[in-house]
């Protein structure tokens, strides 16, 4: 469950039809610093990119994610202006 974008907590729970090895990747935003993975009572901190779990997957497992949403004020690059007079 998730209200994701409003909000950076998701919740998976796993539905299988019997228990099975696999690798599960997760992408976490550039902007998402310190974004945590949450699984079998394990914390891990995620920096951006792709966060990939290989676990003996059963159902039932539940991971969350906190992605922090903090507002961030970004500003333009700053550029010179140049200007030429020919005489």
């Amino acid at each position: 469950s998730t209200d994701y974008p409003k909000d950076g907590k998701i919740k998976i729970t796993l539905t299988l039809e019997r228990d099975e090895e696999f690798a599960l990747s997760f992408r976490i935003p550039a902007w998402g610093d310190n974004a945590t993975v949450t699984f079998n009572g394990r914390t891990y901190v995620s920096a951006s990119g792709y966060y990939t779990m290989k676990e003996e997957w059963k159902s039932g497992d539940v991971i969350e994610i906190d992605i922090p949403m903090a507002v961030q004020r970004i500003l333009p690059p700053r550029t010179a202006h140049l200007r030429s007079t020919l005489l």
